[in-house]
């Protein structure tokens, strides 16, 4: 499994350039996120030492093989259980929404990763690559909504939108498994 994620990464790495980049979802780097998700008997903690090794793979890079990017661990990768929604709010990551798209790496996702030092990796994020997160959790199950509207325009649909993730996640006194 996890020569399968470090190759898989490695191809990402290789073959794609963030700055020519456009989406309607957000994300940190060409290699975005992994997780490393205790299934059947495995632990919490067996996945936080593959998640520590992949990315330990991820941030030293080789040359002439791949490149280095920084990585940010949360969940059971790092003793404080940094929660993945937290570390994602403090890299900027959600910070395109107002816009509905995300371009490339934007200057204030970069400010926010040279202000919060990586875990492993270069201190310093190449736009053409990014950055990753890699963690260990138990199972997740994300969702993502398209949302249009009639009569409502996009800043007004998305702050609308906003309040209500808020109001249903823990952080805004919502259901206590729900991270928004």
């Amino acid at each position: 499994l996890e020569a399968a994620v470090a190759a898989a990464c490695q191809e990402a790495l290789n073959a794609l350039d963030l700055r020519g980049h456009r989406a309607s979802h957000p994300r940190v780097g060409v290699v975005d996120h992994v997780a490393c998700n205790p299934l059947g008997v495995a632990t919490r903690e067996e996945a936080g030492r593959l998640a520590v090794r992949v990315g330990r793979f991820l941030g030293r890079g080789e040359s002439g093989v791949r490149p280095a990017v920084p990585v940010y661990f949360y969940g059971a990768a790092r003793e404080d259980g940094r929660p993945l929604a937290a570390l994602r709010r403090s890299l900027g990551y959600f910070g395109g929404a107002s816009r509905g798209e995300w371009s490339g790496l934007s200057e204030e996702m970069a400010a926010a990763m040279r202000a919060l030092a990586p875990d492993v990796g270069p201190q310093e994020v190449d736009p053409r690559h990014g950055a990753a997160v890699v963690g260990a959790v138990p199972w997740v199950t994300n969702y993502n909504l398209l949302l249009t509207s009639v009569g409502l325009d996009q800043a007004e649909l998305m702050s609308r939108c906003r309040r209500i993730a808020r109001l249903t996640s823990a952080r805004g006194g919502g259901l206590q498994a729900v991270e928004t």
